[in-house]
């Protein structure tokens, strides 16, 4: 038997729970010109659901094989093509009282309306991936999205998910068929309003390639457009593979690196709806010295860092971090937000690779408590980090999700014997 559930560790990209993918549709309507699901596993436009009841029934065998299993993912190409549908299967979810479980699905943000949306979050559904592609009209056009490519539509949609809860993941493709660079600049002037409107809770981006098979190769062929037949090079991240008459493959490239910068906006987004709220626990103690450990990104460190200077203003701050941010480091020494920086020179934290100077320095300061900022919601793969601090001899210390919530709140000391996993956060 397969072990479906090994799958789901450390889980799909970006799933924020242990979740087993599974499949309440197959096939696909729409005739994206780039994709393999479409033109190579189904050949046609088609699409046909399962019987709800039936998903519910594989659901249920799911989560008696895997207790532990905390969600499905609904991991196919459109699982919201039928409105009846979805709101059938969400209502069977919840009859069957399976809405405990954390649900994220695939879907067309053309198709969502606010109905099936409140259906969804009733049965369990958290997080929603839909694929906005671009904001260019010739790129739309080129890729062959048609209904799909509806930015008024899609506007309204993320304000209905905040609105009433739902987290919504959103994919962006730069250098597609028809493309300009015009498109792809408007593609980042989206990217920019919904993600700083805090409408996109996670998203992903990517550099539109011909894979053989597909409409956009035979495309690209006919044109004499590839660059380069070598199959590594078609990986859709760091490698542009084709070359416009009008729009060059370095001018692709720049324009995709540049909507990079987003990550850490949304991120930083993210996380500043709750960590104020998360650091009024520690107001109730008479904290007079905190180490906060530089474990993510800076922006998310940052503002981790100013809400305990704006919370807890007459407490001394230190941070451990690493020479790559000494700039961005100083620069919140200067304004006083943080007191003194004491550099790590490894990437990772390791307790083998802690120096006894720079430990026995830190030992000496007596920190009252640690601050531990982690860059997903449970904290996967930070297990070395919470090793580290064992060796610091910091009494307690408290960590911070991605959503600026207590993920925990440790006395070190019922700790000491634990073991721990070392692997990279």
């Amino acid at each position: 038997d397969v072990e479906r559930i090994r799958y789901g560790i450390p889980g799909e990209p970006s799933s924020e729970y242990l979740e087993v993918q599974a499949y309440a549709s197959r096939g696909c309507p729409m005739n994206c010109n780039f994709c393999v699901c479409r033109h190579l596993y189904y050949h046609k436009s088609n699409w046909r659901p399962r019987n709800p009841d039936n998903v519910v029934a594989e659901m249920h065998y799911l989560k008696n094989k895997y207790p532990h299993m905390e969600g499905i993912f609904f991991d196919e190409e459109c699982h919201n093509i039928k409105k009846k549908f979805v709101v059938d299967l969400c209502k069977a979810i919840v009859q069957n009282n399976l809405h405990n479980l954390k649900i994220e699905a695939m879907c067309a943000y053309a198709t969502l309306d606010e109905e099936m949306m409140r259906a969804m979050k009733e049965a369990g559904y958290y997080l929603l991936r839909v694929g906005i592609e671009t904001a260019g009209e010739g790129a739309a056009a080129g890729i062959g999205l048609g209904a799909k490519f509806n930015l008024e539509k899609l506007r309204k949609t993320l304000h209905v998910a905040k609105k009433i809860g739902l987290k919504m993941y959103g994919t962006f493709t730069f250098g597609a068929p028809g493309s300009s660079q015009k498109d792809d600049q408007a593609t980042l002037h989206l990217m920019d309003e919904i993600i700083g409107d805090g409408l996109l809770w996670k998203f992903q981006t990517s550099i539109c390639t011909p894979q053989p098979g597909t409409p956009f190769y035979k495309w690209a062929v006919e044109k004499n457009l590839l660059k380069t037949y070598v199959p590594q090079e078609y990986d859709g991240g760091n490698r542009v593979v084709v070359e416009y008459p009008d729009y060059s493959s370095e001018e692709i490239m720049k324009t995709y690196l540049s909507s990079q910068k987003y990550f850490d906006l949304a991120l930083k987004n993210r996380f500043s709806l709750k960590i104020d709220e998360s650091i009024k626990v520690l107001q109730q103690f008479s904290l007079q010295k905190i180490l906060v450990l530089r474990t993510s990104r800076m922006p998310q460190v940052e503002v981790a860092l100013r809400a305990l200077k704006r919370m807890i203003p007459h407490c001394v701050i230190d941070v451990l971090g690493q020479p790559a941010v000494y700039g961005e480091l100083m620069q919140l020494e200067k304004e006083a937000v943080i007191d003194t920086i004491y550099l790590y020179d490894k990437g990772f934290f390791s307790q083998k690779e802690l120096s006894e100077e720079l430990c026995d320095t830190i030992r000496t300061q007596k920190y009252d408590i640690a601050c531990i900022v982690y860059s997903n919601v449970k904290g996967q793969g930070f297990e070395n980090v919470e090793a580290f601090l064992q060796k610091l001899h910091i009494e307690k210390w408290i960590a911070f999700n991605a959503d600026g919530d207590i993920l925990k709140q440790t006395d070190m000391r019922k700790i000491r014997n634990a073991k721990y996993v070392s692997c990279a956060p």
